[in-house]
């Protein structure tokens, strides 16, 4: 979008180094010690997994992820271990990495968006909370005339879908007697505009009023 992610990567490799480097601090402590088997490839197939599963685009999903294959993975190593004889002739120590690769093949193929999609509950709460709080319109659906609201007002409208902000403060006045066209190139949040002011998205920051009647927030 014409801006250099160069910062935003850094910051983000920074952040992401220092939390590998304390978590990996505190397992080497509780360990007591540290080999080169730890460097394998097994840990990376570990952490994708947990991530293809629970659902890459969401913090829900990846700490589902980790939930859900720490069981599934320490489960198949008990079932793979000498303690479970009666079932030696069907379960052999490679159980736990034929489990992860199963699980990753499986949901890349059936479900790649994992779990819980881009599901977050927080948004979710939110959302829901906005839409309780929301009062109901004050007026009844009528056709264009000499009734009903006079003008349709957007001010300073914000809608950001994750790291992109597709509204940056859209401000519009449209009075009943004018037909207004809404242009721009591809990407310029036009589309985005509508579906803010009728309701099929939600807005971040910023109002719209039709006639008297605040309509942000409602429902479609």
């Amino acid at each position: 979008m014409g801006h250099n992610p160069g910062r935003h990567q850094t910051v983000a490799l920074v952040v992401s180094v220092v939390i590998v480097a304390v978590g990996a601090c505190l397992r080497v402590y509780v360990l007591g010690s540290i080999t080169p088997r730890f460097f394998f490839f097994e840990f990376t197939l570990l952490t994708l997994t947990m991530l293809i599963v629970g659902g890459r685009n969401s913090v829900a999903g990846a700490t589902l992820g980790v939930v859900v294959i720490t069981i599934g993975n320490e489960l198949t190593r008990y079932l793979a271990s000498p303690e479970v004889e009666t079932l030696d002739f069907v379960f052999r120590p490679g159980l736990s990495r034929l489990f992860l690769g199963l699980a990753m093949i499986g949901f890349m193929i059936l479900r790649p968006t994992g779990l819980l999609i881009d599901w977050e509950p927080d948004v979710s709460l939110l959302n829901r909370r906005r839409r309780k709080d929301a009062a109901p319109p004050a007026f009844s659906h009528t056709s264009v005339g000499t009734d009903g609201p006079r003008t349709l007002e957007a001010a300073e409208l914000v809608v950001q879908f994750g790291g992109f902000r597709a509204l940056d403060g859209a401000t519009l006045t449209i009075d009943r007697s004018e037909i207004t066209g809404i242009i721009g190139p591809n990407g310029a949040g036009k589309t985005t505009l509508l579906n803010a002011l009728t309701g099929v998205v939600d807005t971040n920051s910023g109002n719209a009023h039709l006639g008297e009647v605040a309509i942000t927030g409602l429902s479609t």
